[in-house]
């Protein structure tokens, strides 16, 4: 619960979270990734939280930048351990924008795999297209 709660407890307060507050947060929920490497929940809030929320309160793009990249490594490290697929297709975006072409694939090739949901294989399927051609959907 401390890591479910933990980022939005200390960002939204009455005096608005800062700079400081987010890369506290980020390192809270960083450490709840070492504690517990095997929750796909925490991965999935660490992600999200670096991905979505941080971005709000830094300034750096660099920081922005390295962020969103290590939200999405997250999100898809949520996915191999049993998260929710449509993660995979949110790290696979933010890879590839972040010009990490093959890790995006390999994120969906993963939530492809991880995912018993017939129209969420079919969108998978759709991306992996998109990203690469028909190539990648033997892969998957």
């Amino acid at each position: 619960a401390p890591y479910k709660y933990g980022d939005t407890i200390v960002i939204y307060q009455v005096v608005a979270g800062d700079e400081a507050d987010a890369r506290w947060s980020k390192a809270f929920l960083e450490k709840g990734t070492h504690e517990r490497p095997h929750d796909a929940n925490l991965w999935a809030h660490y992600g999200q939280f670096l991905v979505f929320m941080a971005p709000t309160y830094i300034k750096d793009k660099a920081t922005i930048a390295e962020w969103r990249h290590e939200g999405a490594l997250a999100l898809a490290r949520s996915v191999e351990l049993g998260g929710d697929t449509a993660h995979g297709r949110t790290a696979a975006t933010m890879l590839d924008e972040s010009g990490q072409r093959d890790a995006a694939i390999r994120a969906l090739q993963n939530a492809y795999a991880m995912s018993d949901d017939p129209s969420e294989r079919e969108h998978i399927l759709q991306l992996l297209v998109a990203y690469h051609g028909d190539a990648q959907i033997g892969r998957a």
